[in-house]
């Protein structure tokens, strides 16, 4: 803000909100430049501070939420690598702070200091290794409320959105339906949960130091010294834990109040995941052995698929502690007669859409498993083969989101004749997620499996989709395509009857044409659209809500799979 015309770059460490973006941009009244962290890492050291050298002008270090002002000591000590003279802090309420040469020293010592203290929490880790012991003895009481602390040790900054949040919701909502004393720790609320969920706010990391991912492993140990002050005033029945990247929270208490059971969620290795479809972990070995420990201690383990359940087995653990059920909704949230028709035109007239348009969309954090830069080709190839297409059926799109492919999409999208048809929309809460989806008419999940991996998701978009009874076009993979049954197939759309009794159209996964065709046929069909949705909602709400989901993975009998 010292000089109007001088270019105005954001060094931010995690994807923003389109509503805090558009804020920012009121301030500075010029377009504002982004440069990603979580992208620009993948350069090496090197690139990364020739890309820091690169940024001149005004330097913004904008921090969406309050938690994130821990990540303030680190980008401060990187503005130190650029060429700005000026360098300005925005914080969550987009209040504006100068920054001066002094106050970035002081961070610089923040820093190195978090830094020191990273690698000592890194030796304490293989040091408490040992110490942590298998506990595998399961009770639950049928008791009037068992209590339950549900640990959610996951270090996320930036807008809370994502099939995560839903499901911690939903789990933790269905157990006080079924007469759970739920008490949740986390860092911050979870905004979709019921009033009747205690909250335990877990004190976050006050700066952050290197190596970036020994931040959790410091983490790990904050949590477990708080939840430790908190058990010995406060009995539960057993601790239910959501397995995050780092963290064997539960396994220490457990082996530190000796009888307390532990439950684990397994939604995947996230060391895996970043062994495979990523550059992989600095402590890779490390982080496989506290997500084996954690899944040792555990006396039972929820997951949601079955290659999951043979994951977990093959990591020295008894396929009689696993309970597989897949993911699920809310039925009061995702319900498509929650919007009135003026709620949804206005909607559409903030992305100008005309009101009686068909819309597309798709809803995700945009990993590469999701298949969603598969998508833009498939409306990229369409619009080549028939442009017209797109102004006679007047059709749109949506990307809703934000993630490691977006960049992706965004440049095919821009650079073909479609842009004007297609919105992006940043990331959004995923308590307004339902009404997105109401105003939508073609709902798209064009998952697909890097590499020769079998897909091991239950992704809860899919039973989101279904929920707010909307036409469906998926690929036929795994549980997808399990859930999504009976369904039309792509392939073999000529002479379908109306009289069938289907859910979904399902694709050949990664196929470009595939999605071209059955998109092409919905749309000339409104008709199926109706039925598929109608279909699709009646099949979730009989067997795939939250309630049904913890009834089953909860049960003092549960074994097996769904």
């Amino acid at each position: 803000m010292d000089d109007k015309n001088s270019p105005v770059t954001a060094l931010i460490a995690y994807p923003l909100s389109e509503r805090f973006c558009s804020k920012i941009a009121k301030i500075f009244q010029i377009k504002v430049e982004y440069v990603n962290l979580q992208q620009i890492k993948a350069n090496g050291l090197w690139g990364i501070l020739k890309q820091l050298r690169q940024i001149k002008g005004q330097l913004i270090l904008p921090l969406e939420d309050p938690t994130s002002v821990a990540l303030l000591p680190l980008l401060q000590f990187l503005s130190l690598f650029t060429a700005s003279k000026s360098v300005l802090f925005i914080n969550h309420d987009c209040v504006v702070y100068k920054l001066s040469q002094k106050h970035h020293w002081v961070a610089a010592l923040k820093f190195i200091w978090a830094s020191v203290a990273n690698h000592a929490c890194l030796l304490k880790t293989y040091l408490t290794l040992p110490t942590v012991r298998q506990n595998s003895t399961f009770k639950l009481d049928h008791k009037n409320s068992p209590k339950v602390l549900f640990i959610n040790a996951n270090l996320w900054f930036g807008i809370k959105a994502g099939g995560s949040v839903g499901h911690i919701a939903g789990v933790c909502n269905a157990m006080v339906k079924q007469g759970y004393d739920v008490t949740y720790a986390a860092v911050e609320p979870n905004l979709c949960l019921d009033k009747k969920v205690k909250f335990l706010l877990l004190k976050p990391l006050k700066m952050y130091g290197l190596p970036y991912e020994a931040n959790l492993y410091r983490f790990n140990f904050m949590v477990t010294r708080q939840l430790e002050a908190w058990l010995t005033k406060n009995k539960v029945d057993f601790i239910y834990q959501r397995l995050s990247l780092a963290n064997m929270s539960g396994a220490q208490l457990v082996h530190r109040f000796k009888l307390l059971p532990l439950v684990v969620e397994y939604n995947g290795s996230e060391a895996w995941i970043a062994k495979n479809w990523g550059k992989g972990l600095k402590f890779q070995k490390l982080a496989e052995k506290v997500e084996q420990k954690m899944l040792q201690a555990a006396c039972r383990i929820v997951t949601v698929s079955k290659p999951l359940a043979e994951q977990i087995t093959c990591n020295n653990v008894n396929r009689d502690r696993v309970v597989v059920y897949p993911n699920g909704i809310d039925p009061e949230l995702f319900n498509p007669s929650s919007y009135t028709s003026s709620q949804l035109i206005e909607l559409r007239q903030r992305y100008d859409i005309p009101e009686h348009a068909t819309i597309g969309m798709f809803v995700g954090t945009y990993g590469v498993w999701h298949g969603v830069s598969r998508l833009a080709e498939a409306l990229v190839k369409l619009s080549k083969n028939d442009l017209e297409w797109f102004k006679k059926n007047q059709f749109y799109f949506f990307f809703v989101g934000d993630g490691f492919e977006l960049p992706i999409v965004k440049q095919l999208i821009h650079h073909s004749e479609i842009s004007s048809y297609c919105r992006f929309t940043g990331l959004i809460p995923q308590f307004e997620a339902a009404i997105y989806l109401a105003v939508a008419d073609i709902l798209f999940s064009p998952h697909q499996v890097p590499g020769d991996t079998r897909f091991f998701g239950s992704p809860t978009k899919i039973f989101e989709y279904m929920a707010m009874g909307k036409a469906i076009i998926a690929s036929d993979l795994e549980q997808i395509g399990e859930v999504l049954r009976p369904a039309l197939l792509a392939k073999n759309l000529t002479n379908v009857d109306l009289e069938q009794q289907v859910n979904s159209i399902l694709c050949q996964p990664g196929s470009i044409d595939d999605m071209i065709i059955a998109l092409t046929w919905l749309v000339a069909n409104p008709a199926w659209q109706t039925k598929l949705g109608v279909a699709a909602r009646q099949k979730v709400l009989n067997n795939y809500t939250w309630s049904h989901h913890v009834k089953h993975i909860l049960e003092p009998t549960s074994t097996g799979e769904e």
